[in-house]
């Protein structure tokens, strides 16, 4: 019990130090960066997604504590993400039929 209160205290220190550097939920640090290559439109689309996907990741960070269920919240969004990625993608195929 109470290495994991252990644990729970340095993430929680990780992740102040992290805000206060600036880097939580840049766009860069973030687990919601599309893993293909887009055409501008669908860059933009997934743009629009991928910044409200770093929001709600926010503030599951910022609002709750690190616990199994916050990491499987976690997990579902990525999930999600993962998703959108794919229809998006899939979407901008339809459009282009030849780029695969």
């Amino acid at each position: 019990m109470q290495q994991s209160e252990q644990q729970t205290r340095e993430q929680q220190q990780k992740d102040q130090q992290a805000q206060q550097q600036g880097k939580s939920g840049s766009q860069q640090d973030s687990r919601f960066t599309p893993p293909v290559e887009m055409d501008s439109s669908s860059t933009d689309l997934s743009s629009q997604f991928q910044v409200k996907f770093s929001e709600v990741e926010q503030l599951l960070h910022n609002l709750l504590p690190d616990n199994r269920e916050r990491s499987q919240a976690l997990t579902k969004i990525e999930e999600s993400f993962h998703w959108v990625q794919r229809a998006v993608t899939a979407a901008q195929n339809n459009r282009n039929p030849g780029r695969r």
